[in-house]
């Protein structure tokens, strides 16, 4: 059910951005990366733990902006990014599920500002890695469905991966070239006749599938690198 809110929640925070007079940043400083080796090894689950939930973050930082405690809510909108990034590595329902949950609460907190402020560019940085966090979950999920020879399921996660990408680009100062312009446009062709499935001409859309995916996953890696 999330999952499905999502498309409406990815639509509805890009609207707001003009109301906020955010001008988003191309570049995402990452907060965290993968975790340090040391002699006691700390599991990502433990980290995620440790972070707590994005939108309990995101509450704070709406609480510390009416406070006018700019620093403090910076430091929290800093949080959630640390905590989007290392969830990008889980493909699982759990962290899809708090990345959506991520991007209702980034919603309701870009509307309840009511005024832009320089400081709160870092809502669209966490914008952003949310959105391309959640297009990288969508393109890993499409290659288990191909692999699986489900054809219409994975058009519709190359179709939600393509949202995604998009609406992570709204944030950010990215200008993609020409070829990653027509990669995208050729991935919305096959998600669609995919979605459609073989019976309406698209035979060809379950071979070319393959290669579409790959090269999704690659455009996803250059737009958000993983922090070293």
């Amino acid at each position: 059910m999330k999952r499905q809110v999502i498309w409406v929640a990815a639509i509805l925070i890009v609207g707001v951005m003009p109301l906020m007079g955010i001008t988003p940043k191309g570049e995402v400083a990452m907060a965290a990366g993968s975790p340090m080796e040391s002699v006691l090894t700390v599991s990502n689950d433990t980290l995620f733990a440790l972070i707590g939930e994005p939108e309990y973050r995101l509450r704070q930082a709406a609480m510390y902006v009416d406070e006018n405690k700019t620093e403090a809510a910076v430091a929290a909108l800093h949080t959630v990014r640390a905590f989007v990034q290392l969830e990008r590595s889980r493909a699982t329902e759990p962290a899809l599920d708090k990345l959506v949950d991520a991007i209702i609460a980034l919603d309701t907190l870009a509307r309840n500002l009511g005024k832009p402020s320089p400081d709160m560019l870092q809502l669209s940085e966490v914008a952003y890695l949310t959105h391309l966090a959640l297009a990288a979950h969508y393109q890993q999920l499409a290659q288990t469905a191909w692999t699986n020879e489900i054809w219409q399921t994975t058009g519709q996660h190359l179709h939600a991966a393509d949202l995604h990408t998009r609406q992570g680009l709204a944030w950010g100062e990215h200008v993609l070239t020409d070829k990653q312009q027509a990669l995208l446009g050729e991935n919305k062709i096959l998600a669609e006749a995919l979605m459609d499935g073989p019976g309406c001409g698209n035979s060809w859309a379950a071979d070319a599938a393959a290669p579409q995916i790959g090269a999704m996953g690659q455009l996803i890696d250059v737009l958000m690198p993983v922090a070293k």
